[in-house]
């Protein structure tokens, strides 16, 4: 897969409000379970942490693909117009 085709599978997943709304129930799900732990239970806390930030990392690697497509069609465009510029030059 190259880096566009990621970019904007990445950003079709970002657009589809199902995926907002599974994030958003994933979430409320952790916390509610942390929230839950009636005893000291250090395992179970780690556990759940670890599982809310997976959960979070998991968007941001997604718009880092998003945002480093974007960076490379900026640099084309700016390598391009640079280009474009010196042959205009006498």
């Amino acid at each position: 897969m190259t880096p566009r085709e990621k970019a904007e599978q990445a950003l079709r997943f970002f657009e589809e409000p199902v995926m907002k709304m599974a994030f958003v129930d994933i979430r409320d799900y952790l916390v509610s379970k942390l929230e839950k732990l009636t005893l000291p239970n250090p395992e179970a806390e780690h556990e759940l942490i670890l599982m809310l930030q997976l959960l979070k990392l998991f968007p941001a690697q997604l718009r880092k693909y998003v945002d480093d497509e974007t960076v490379r069609k900026n640099k084309r465009r700016q390598d391009e117009f640079i280009e474009k510029t010196r042959e205009k030059l006498p």
